[in-house]
């Protein structure tokens, strides 16, 4: 009992902005008589002194999962009120429109079917509930609005009303006030912070977006991200930084790019290069890539990033939401290709490298297994992502199987030759003995 006390009283503090004064004393009156009667039951009654009698109006309410009726005492006859529609019984239900209109009853019944969401009913179920019990996730199942966790853990419902705290006519005043303060000093517990209109990147390989800054990360921030080469010898990289939310870097903003050179030539995927993104409080952007190998590095300086005005935005937001499964598809193609050039690249300088340990046969079978991805890769348009990724896995098995053959090989005449240095020393001591 006590425990759906404590459950309503939450629920009627969430709520009690949006319920009526009647209501929230009905329901507050049945958890009073509720209390009474459990007590009574006990011997543990409060009375005052005066004649034993108990203080204030005596109120029995029928808190229903369909409907609630509420009588009182008058004298020694009990007497079941009517409503404001003259009605002895009120359906339990509570719903809030569009416009933030509180409806109690009969007229939240009515309108329930073009309002579901925050048309509330047979929330006496959830009293006493927790959020997990597996009662309130069967219930969640069959209810239109929305059951939340509470902080304590118990389950809530949830309505979607117009927070109307702030006037919009007033709100740019006054925070332009609140910032006076804070740039006078006068305001010192007060943090203003401001966020990134769109993600920040720069293009990688394949032409895709690589995000280092998120949407609406606020600022000041900073990231780094290590990258490296593409090709085989490459002594610079090219540093593309783009504004958006789309997958692929064409599709986004270009906001300049500069060169790293002087990176010393070596195998592709070995040099480090560490990209770093700092936006200052002012929302200027530092752009620098530094190669972690020679300590050189490059930067730009970005203002306003952009200068994107607020319908720009919200156009760049919307075409990366509209074209979202195509740039997914696109993206997924481009990584798979790279994917693919790397274990061709991998595979061809290990099949180099161990040429005198693989059989001639299977030497050749892998080296048509190489041209035959490579055409495949070359008529990449016309093929899924799927079939592509299938024949890469196929080649990378067949590839692994064979070069596991050959450092076996490489392992067993490293033993032999081994063996055969200890068996000649040996006899060399013997000799040395019978001298």
């Amino acid at each position: 009992m006590f425990a759906q006390q404590r459950v309503v009283n939450a629920c009627l503090k969430h709520l009690t902005p949006r319920l009526s004064h009647e209501q929230s004393s009905i329901i507050r009156a049945t958890l009073q008589a509720q209390n009474v009667r459990q007590k009574s039951d006990s011997k543990d009654v409060s009375k005052a002194s005066s004649g034993g009698k108990i203080k204030g109006h005596i109120v029995g309410i029928d808190l229903g999962t369909t409907n609630s009726c509420v009588a009182i005492m008058e004298g020694k006859t009990p007497k079941v009120l009517e409503n404001a529609e003259g009605m002895r019984t009120t359906p339990s239900v509570v719903a809030f429109t569009k416009d933030n209109e509180r409806l109690v009853g009969m007229p939240a019944k009515r309108q329930a079917v073009t309002n579901p969401q925050n048309t509330f009913y047979a929330t006496k179920r959830l009293i006493g509930r927790k959020f997990n019990d597996d009662e309130v996730k069967k219930e969640m199942q069959s209810v239109s609005f929305k059951i939340v966790r509470a902080n304590n853990g118990d389950a809530w419902v949830e309505a979607n009303a117009p927070n109307k705290s702030v006037n919009p006519d007033e709100a740019v005043a006054m925070g332009a006030a609140i910032q006076g303060g804070v740039l006078g000093g006068d305001v010192t517990d007060l943090l203003l912070l401001d966020v990134t209109p769109l993600s920040l990147g720069i293009e990688t390989l394949g032409g895709v977006f690589t995000k280092l800054i998120n949407r609406n990360t606020t600022i000041p921030t900073k990231k780094s991200q290590v990258f490296s080469t593409a090709a085989d010898g490459q002594t610079q990289v090219e540093i593309k930084v783009h504004q958006g939310e789309r997958e692929m870097a064409a599709d986004n903003k270009l906001l300049g790019r500069f060169n790293l050179v002087g990176i010393p030539p070596a195998p592709r995927g070995v040099p480090q290069i560490e990209v770093t993104f700092d936006i200052d409080a002012n929302g200027i952007v530092h752009v620098s890539a530094r190669d972690r190998g020679t300590g050189k590095e490059q930067q730009i300086i970005i203002q306003s990033s952009g200068g994107l005005n607020k319908d720009e935005i919200e156009n760049m937001v919307r075409a990366a939401e509209k074209y979202s499964a195509d740039d997914k598809k696109r993206r997924e193609t481009v990584e798979e290709v790279n994917r693919i050039e790397s274990i061709l690249h991998d595979t061809e300088s290990k099949m180099e490298e161990y040429k005198d340990q693989l059989p001639a046969d299977e030497f050749s079978k892998l080296k048509d297994g190489a041209s035959k991805l490579r055409e495949k890769l070359s008529n990449k348009d016309n093929e899924s992502v799927q079939n592509l990724k299938e024949a890469a896995d196929d080649f990378q098995k067949q590839s692994l199987k064979l070069f596991e053959t050959a450092y076996k090989k490489m392992q067993s005449d490293r033993e032999s030759s081994q063996s055969s240095s200890s068996g000649t020393s040996s006899d060399e001591n013997k000799d040395q003995q019978n001298k």
